[in-house]
Parts: structure tokens; C-alpha cells; sequence
């Protein structure tokens, strides 16, 4: 682990501080009864609230934790006891939306509509305190159990991607359901018709798989685009990688689009490398453990480096055949902005967006959070072109800053019913949001008609006789004509100038809020089973 990482880590413990209940109980799983304290639907508790005390603590130290005690034991049965509150700091809509042209990354988290009860056996899927199934685990889907737990899941997604209102979206962990004998886009087009349908119009689009689907890389989760018809179209097929390096990964999936008002064209690779768990051998040794220059980077880290730059010139021939090298980058990296998958894009050239910062809480935003600490593994990355477009960049917080217990996963996981069709936890990961500005298009010049000459006509001789015929002169008058100039194109959605973003240090939740996470480290109960 580097000497900067060092410093962080131990900053973060010294800082670190547990707001406790004052009691030994389980909230979560078989025989649990009692509502959690501190939070429930109507009092969320998001990673950047602050926390107000309104009753007296008792400070202490146990189980290697500073702890804040409240001088009674609390739960969520009486709530009046409870030594503190939190403000509301989500965000219902990211900061550019509407008449902004917006492309982001989404991770749908294993939406499959191939179910775990129609494909998996009975012992194999996570249950509520009450012993039904909610998701599978450990079979080929990855996603709902039954169609009642499927609904409760796209109801999330399908309010979130509608809500954030990106032109493009990149997605991942969307089945690919050719690994169930049917056509590759089947589960895609199933959430493309739940996005229109919410929307009460033909909104949405999809960019279908392209004629050569390598083998390599070709996992039951997939990345893919929906993009909407109004305001894109695509440019030419889509092109998935081939290379070796993605023999564990999710190969990368490449498109071009057109922005219809302006004529601009851009391209979109979105990408889902190996994940971080487990451990390989040599540079791909889980380090989380080790000390040195290359910890703290988990493992399979040498196949990310790899994936990167099979990327990078996979990026470089597409934007060749394409017409343009404005390419954008997005997706799940599994990697951090200091790893080395992260910057061997960056050295050939591709600008990391970065981060945004919370009007809200002033606090720099990630995408994601893991063990209390907080990251971003999704990124967008920019080719020189590509920066030209960007008009700001927004890390719509809905996600991994909110408890795991909102998740249609924890259907039923406490007596208190978390759970809402709205789109807070509807994944793990929180969406990169980016706003491009097109260039105005030049109106055609006024162009005036020039008349065509009328001949003189040639006087006919006259026959001979005592009289004298005058020629006669033309009587057509030239007009001059104006061409009316071709109406300009305007966009549909307007163009901004907001800022881009800095990047700015990765740091910790308030001291408060990193407690209550560990507080409800209950609720998490159980991760999601691991990629393969």
C-alpha cells in the first residue's frame, strides 16, 4: 500500500466514530421482529447527511470503535428515545437533465428476465426473514427469483433511467439471453418496451447486437445502449471487442451515434471489466492484504490493466471506421482513478471526467462505496474530440450512497417494509452523468435567384410594297427572384454552459453517517453473489 494510501486509511479510523442502539439484537433475517432504529421509508439516512443530536450520548470504546451510545437502548419501536436525526440530502433528479443532452452509465444490477424459479434449484436463492425466495443465487440467472420480485426490481430501474433522462445510456448487467436459447437482445427489448411504456410514448430505442458476437468475453451479463429516437440516431452497426484479454470479463461494446439537430457524431463504448473478488496468480494476486506499492488494489488487476488497453485500441480502429474521433468511455472499470487500468487510459490520451460535488452537501461525489469508504469504479473517459462536447459532468447519488435495505433484493428483510417503486437503490452503483453541447449549425446563406435573359427577337423582313414594317421590340420584363434560406436546425434540448467538474480528493462520509452505515451493516446481510 502506497504511503498516500496509508495516511487515508488511518485518517479514516481516527475519524471514524459509531452511532450505536444501546442493544444486542438482530433486525434482519429468520425470527427478527423489531424495526430498525434510526431509519426507515419516511426517514432515509444518505451517505453526506448530517447528523443533529437532540439527546444526551454516552462516548466509548469497543470492538476497535469510538461509539456514541444513546443512554437507553433504541429501536425502531420507539423512535422517541432515538439521540439524533438526519438531514435529507438526496437527490431526486441529476443535475442535468430535460433540455440538456445528457450520456451516461448505469449498472442495472443482474436484470434478468429469465428467473431463478424457472431455472434454478430450490435451495439456490436468497430468502426473506419469512423463508420465500426473493433473487437467485448461484445458477445462471443472476437476477429475481419470480416474476412478483422481477417487477418490484424493474419498477426501481425503470424510474431511475426515466427520471435521469440521458439521451444515451450505457448499460450494464443487462441478461444476455442468448445463454437461454434466445435472440442476444430479447431481455433488452423487455426493458426498452417497461421504459416506454412508464414514459406513455415510443420514447426509447436500442442499439441491436451487431452481426459478429465473438465467443471471448461473451458472459451471461452484457453491456448494451438505449439511446432516445428523438434526439439520436445511430451511425452504422455496433461492434463488439474480440480480444483474449476479456476471456473473464465483459467484452466491450462499441456504437456510433448522430446528434439528429446538429449533425454531430460521437461514439460510445461502454465496458464492464473483471471484477475485484477473488484472487489470481501473479499480477492478478488479490494485494488488498499486502504491503507495498501495488496494494490495496484486489484482485485480477493485471486482466483489468489488460482489458484497458485492448480497449484503448479497440477505441482508436472504431473511431477510424466511424468518421470520428470523438469517442466517449464508459462503464464499470472495477478499477479506482489511481489503479493502473484506470490510468493506462489515461496515458494514451482519454481525460477522466472525474467527479462532481453536491450542490447539496458541497461534498465531492463517487459511484460507488464499499466497506464505509468511498470510490468511484464507473467512469466516462474522454478523447481529446470528445472533451470539445463536454458541457459538465454529475454523479447522480442514488445508489450506493443509499442503505442496501431499499433494495428490491431486501424485500421483507425487517419487520419495517423499506422497500418503494421509486428509484433510490434501484442498483449498487450510482450513474455517471455527462452533458455535451453540439455546436450550432449554420444557417445556408440567402441566396438570390438570378433571371434568366429573354432573347430580342430578330425582325421578319417585310415584303416588298410602298410600306415600311418596324421591328418589334420584346415586351418581357426580367423579375428578380429571392431562394427563402433552409430554417436552421435547432436542438431539441438546450445547450448549456455549465462548468466541468475538478476532480477532487476521495475522502470519508461524515463521522455520523459512517457509523450508522456500520450501524445497519445488519441490513446488508448478504452481498450479491460474485461475477463470474
Amino acid at each position: 500500500m502506497s504511503a498516500e494510501a496509508k495516511a487515508q486509511a488511518a485518517d479514516n479510523a481516527a475519524r471514524g466514530i459509531l452511532l450505536d442502539d444501546g442493544a444486542s439484537m438482530k433486525y434482519t433475517g429468520a425470527g427478527s421482529g423489531i424495526p430498525t432504529p434510526y431509519i426507515d421509508q419516511d426517514r432515509p439516512v444518505t451517505v453526506g447527511a448530517t447528523a443533529t443530536f437532540t439527546k444526551p450520548v454516552i462516548l466509548s470504546y469497543g470492538f476497535d470503535k469510538w461509539r456514541l451510545q444513546p443512554t437507553v437502548p433504541v429501536s425502531g419501536s420507539n423512535p422517541a428515545d432515538e439521540p439524533a436525526t438526519f438531514s435529507q440530502v438526496r437527490e431526486a433528479a441529476p443535475q442535468f437533465r430535460g433540455d440538456d443532452f445528457t450520456i451516461s452509465t448505469f449498472n442495472v444490477l443482474n436484470y434478468f428476465t429469465d428467473l431463478g424459479v424457472d431455472n434454478c434449484t430450490a435451495n439456490q436463492n436468497y430468502r426473506d426473514r419469512e423463508g420465500n425466495p426473493i433473487t437467485a443465487n448461484n445458477c445462471t440467472p443472476r437476477g429475481a427469483w419470480d416474476q412478483t420480485n422481477f417487477q418490484r426490481q424493474q419498477d426501481k430501474i425503470v424510474k431511475a433511467i426515466n427520471t435521469m433522462d440521458a439521451d444515451v445510456v450505457g448499460l450494464e448487467e443487462i441478461e444476455d439471453s442468448s445463454d437461454f436459447g434466445k435472440d442476444r437482445d430479447e431481455t433488452l427489448k423487455a426493458l426498452v418496451a417497461a421504459l416506454n411504456a412508464d414514459a406513455g410514448s415510443d420514447k426509447w430505442g436500442f442499439a441491436p447486437s451487431p452481426a459478429v458476437v465473438p465467443t471471448t468475453g461473451n458472459d451471461v451479463i452484457r453491456p448494451a445502449f438505449i439511446f432516445q429516437k428523438a434526439s439520436v440516431k445511430l451511425n452504422g452497426e455496433s461492434e463488439i471487442l474480440d480480444n483474449a484479454a476479456f476471456k473473464n470479463a465483459r467484452a466491450s461494446l462499441a456504437q456510433s451515434f448522430t446528434h439528429i439537430a446538429s449533425g454531430t457524431s460521437f461514439n460510445v463504448i461502454v465496458n464492464h471489466f473483471k471484477s475485484k473478488g477473488g484472487s489470481g496468480t501473479g499480477d492478478n494476486e488479490n494485494l488488498d492484504k499486502v504491503t507495498g506499492p501495488e496494494g490495496a488494489v484486489g484482485g485480477w488487476n493485471g486482466d483489468r490493466t489488460r482489458q484497458a488497453a485492448a480497449t484503448v485500441a479497440f477505441a482508436n480502429a472504431f473511431a477510424a471506421k466511424s468518421g470520428t474521433d470523438a469517442t466517449f468511455l464508459v462503464g464499470d472499470f472495477n478499477a479506482y482513478s489511481m489503479e493502473s487500468p484506470v490510468t493506462t487510459i489515461t496515458d494514451a490520451g482519454f481525460a477522466d471526467l472525474g467527479h462532481s460535488t453536491s450542490s447539496t452537501t458541497g461534498f465531492t461525489e463517487y459511484s460507488y462505496l464499499f466497506g464505509g469508504t468511498l470510490g468511484s469504479l464507473d467512469h466516462v473517459f474522454a478523447s481529446s474530440a470528445a472533451q470539445a462536447l463536454v458541457g459538465g459532468v454529475d454523479t447522480w447519488t442514488i445508489n450506493s450512497y443509499e442503505s442496501v435495505a431499499y433494495e428490491y433484493s431486501r424485500w421483507n428483510n425487517n419487520v419495517e417494509a423499506f422497500y418503494s417503486p421509486d428509484q433510490f437503490r434501484a442498483s449498487d452503483h450510482n450513474p455517471e452523468v455527462v452533458k455535451l453541447v453540439f455546436p450550432t449549425p449554420t444557417p445556408a446563406p440567402t441566396m438570390t435567384a438570378q433571371p434568366t435573359p429573354v432573347p430580342t427577337a430578330e425582325p421578319t423582313p417585310a415584303p416588298s410594297s410602298t410600306a415600311t414594317a418596324s421591328p418589334v421590340a420584346s415586351s418581357n420584363p426580367t423579375e428578380s427572384l429571392t431562394a427563402s434560406p433552409d430554417a436552421a436546425a435547432t436542438d431539441g434540448k438546450r445547450s448549456g454552459n455549465g462548468g466541468l467538474a475538478g476532480t477532487g480528493a476521495e475522502g470519508m462520509i461524515s463521522a455520523a453517517v459512517a457509523g450508522l452505515a456500520l450501524l445497519l451493516g445488519g441490513l446488508v446481510a448478504r452481498r450479491r453473489s460474485a461475477e463470474r
